[in-house]
């Protein structure tokens, strides 16, 4: 096989996963804002045609451009300019919602754990403490270990913060939609796009 046909093929497996992901997470998020799964699925279609609208509009303005007809240009830009901005507050709404979520369960269990070892530092040193309500408290403590409840609500954003970057997760949600938006907007168009050398025939004397 060709070796351009190889790096088109590949490229359209990446394209086709960015645009896979982009529906999945645009879908995803429809649920968090609809209070009906009818109006989730409404929601989620809509989202879904953002992110092929965002992989077919640029193929389609790269032909009008080649063929002059600069009208089709305008309104391909100005449509291309509105479905990346919805994709992208769905991707953002999504990934703010995800990491959000696992902040709070993160919260939660270490607030659990402190919890629980201030009721075995009292039991211990109570006037009569109970064998059996101390061992419950030490297993619930290893339990709670386990589970992570040592570790930071949102490791990734408190490392990017020890470096001298503040409010790292709001950039990171950020970046994370970006990725995924351009990613679907553009690697089909990347892939499929003619990038070979124009050969200009020469003039015979």
């Amino acid at each position: 096989m060709p070796s351009g046909k190889i790096k088109r093929y590949s490229g359209a497996l990446i394209a086709f996963g960015f645009i896979g992901l982009s529906a999945v997470t645009n879908f995803s998020f429809s649920f968090e804002i609809a209070r009906t799964p009818y109006l989730a699925c409404i929601y989620g279609a809509f989202g879904i045609l953002a992110t092929l609208a965002n992989a077919y509009i640029p193929l389609r303005i790269l032909d009008a451009y080649e063929a002059g007809r600069k009208s089709v240009v305008a309104l391909g830009v100005l449509f291309f300019t509105v479905s990346v901005t919805v994709s992208l507050v769905y991707a953002v709404g999504f990934a703010s919602t995800i990491r959000d979520q696992g902040a709070a369960g993160q919260a939660a269990l270490s607030a659990n754990l402190q919890t629980t070892e201030d009721q075995l530092r009292d039991a211990l040193t109570a006037s009569k403490p109970n064998a059996r309500r101390i061992d419950e408290l030490r297993e619930q403590i290893k339990t709670y270990r386990t589970r992570g409840a040592l570790k930071s609500d949102d490791a990734q954003s408190t490392t990017l913060e020890a470096i001298g970057i503040p409010n790292a997760r709001y950039y990171v949600r950020l970046l994370f939609a970006i990725f995924v938006e351009l990613g679907s907007a553009l690697m089909l168009f990347i892939a499929f796009t003619d990038t070979s050398k124009s050969t200009i025939p020469r003039s015979r004397a």
